[in-house]
């Protein structure tokens, strides 16, 4: 599909598809085929959300997505206690910038209550996290935080 699009003219920047996300028992828009011609007109920079700056800077360039709704596999976003507090602090920090305050709270509950059903530690770590994420100062940076 995307050698296709290219011959018509179209500069694809990546293509994506669902996963089925373990922990939150959804499916998640995870999975992302990145062009390395794209890749090499510009770099990622290190700011919270940076795919969507990245994206964002390449449709400038004329570049587009091209996009499956198809499940393509399975993806755990905490597979352990200390990824789960590290993700979902990143995550809820991500939903204040982009979704605004009550997306994030609206998370941090749904997690909440992910905990109070299953009082796992990864369910403990993953809510932890998302608490810290919408008490601490919107953070920008995601490398070496």
């Amino acid at each position: 599909m995307q050698k296709k699009k290219e011959k018509s003219g179209i500069k694809i920047l990546n293509a994506s598809s669902l996963l089925f996300d373990l922990f939150l028992q959804t499916n998640v828009g995870s999975l992302k085929l990145w062009s390395s011609e794209a890749l090499s007109a510009l770099e990622f920079r290190d700011i919270l959300g940076g795919d969507r700056d990245f994206t964002k800077r390449a449709k400038a360039l004329g570049y587009s997505n091209v996009e499956m709704k198809m499940v393509l596999g399975e993806h755990d976003s905490a597979p352990n206690p200390k990824i789960a507090f590290s993700k979902y602090f990143e995550y809820t920090q991500k939903l204040r910038k982009f979704s605004g305050e009550s997306s994030a709270v609206n998370f941090n509950k749904f997690l909440l209550t992910k905990y109070k059903r299953n009082k796992t530690l990864i369910n403990k770590k993953a809510y932890d996290g998302s608490r810290s994420g919408l008490s601490s100062k919107l953070k920008d940076r995601t490398k070496g935080k």
